[in-house]
């Protein structure tokens, strides 16, 4: 009989790229708490940073994460269309132009033609849950395009943001955060020119706020299976100890590979020590003195990490590596 296995999707612009970093947590956090075996499928664009020591270092830690967990890593190779490439989108608070690979799971429909089923996640998340439970939802019977959770934006956006949603047709009733999809890819084959509509939209409106999402808000938005909140549970908004048995989604600016307090940061760490990206010191320590570095000023001089970067390693030793790996709680 054929092994059942999770298949799980995540878009990486470029192998090189230290987010990659981010993205291994990720996975870590997946299989030490999925009751099936998983299989990994990352889009990428093979083309660029390919001969970096960076892309090969990268690589290793992938296969150290196959040969360490039992996960299986495929990669698949992607070039975006022009249109896509030259969309910018854009909060105030982020850079100009949106990070390519947010438009990968767009094009996954025709991408993996093999596969009818896919989890979706984003690389900012954390996975204290067994995702087994929601790849269960595509054997009930249910028809869908994608099953999500609902999003918290539209609670706190702006007038001028809900007025342009109306205008180009965005839902605010029902919209749905794209970080974390069950997509049906059977049914959006069948169903939707998912590229086309892509196109058309970022044609038409080139300056969405959220382009990736927004995009799969407008085409879905008629089609969605609602999961409960804890399979997408957004870090920063106080949820106490919900931390403990959901997937953590640091959806705001900072994160906590750059912000010392960021709400759940613990859990974040707790995984980073016991993946190929910091199962030791050496390798957890630039991430820690790249934080440190990060930090805003009133948190540097309350944690001496710059003023003495020597004394505040020297408390994190003191408090023992046990804690670093997620024996006892991590405190700043």
């Amino acid at each position: 009989m054929r092994e059942e296995r999770l298949h799980v999707m995540f878009g990486m612009w470029d192998l090189a790229d230290p987010y990659n970093q981010h993205i291994g947590v990720t996975i870590t956090s997946l299989v030490m708490n999925c009751s099936l075996p998983v299989t990994v499928h990352l889009l990428y664009d093979e083309n660029l940073h390919k001969d970096s020591p960076g892309y090969r270092d990268n690589q290793e830690k992938y296969r150290q994460l196959e040969e360490q967990f039992g996960v299986k890593i495929f990669y698949h190779h992607i070039v975006l269309p022009n249109y896509v490439l030259h969309t910018r989108g854009g909060l105030g608070y982020f850079s100009p132009g949106w990070p390519p690979s947010a438009f990968f799971r767009i094009f996954s429909p025709d991408l993996l033609v093999d596969l009818d089923w896919i989890i979706y996640l984003d690389g900012d998340i954390v996975v204290n849950t067994d995702l087994a439970e929601i790849w269960k939802r595509r054997l009930v019977g249910e028809e869908f395009a994608v099953a999500c959770c609902r999003d918290h934006g539209p609670e706190y956006w702006k007038n001028s943001r809900l007025r342009y949603c109306k205008k180009v047709g965005i839902p605010t009733e029902g919209y749905f955060n794209s970080g974390v999809l069950l997509m049906n890819l059977r049914k959006i084959r069948d169903d939707y020119t998912i590229v086309e509509s892509t196109k058309e939209i970022l044609m038409n409106h080139p300056d969405l706020p959220l382009p990736d999402q927004d995009i799969l808000n407008i085409i879905f938005a008629n089609d969605i299976l609602f999961l409960p909140e804890k399979y997408n549970l957004p870090a920063g908004l106080d949820q106490g100890d919900c931390y403990k048995s959901s997937c953590v989604h640091y959806i705001f600016c900072e994160k906590p590979w750059r912000d010392i307090d960021y709400p759940a940061a613990k859990e974040y760490w707790k995984y980073l020590s016991l993946s190929p990206w910091g199962d030791t010191f050496e390798k957890i320590y630039s991430t820690i003195q790249l934080m440190t570095y990060r930090a805003p000023l009133d948190k540097r001089v309350l944690t001496g990490s710059i003023l003495n970067l020597r004394t505040f390693l020297s408390n994190l030793l003191r408090r023992g590596w046990n804690d670093v790996r997620g024996v006892k709680k991590l405190r700043w």
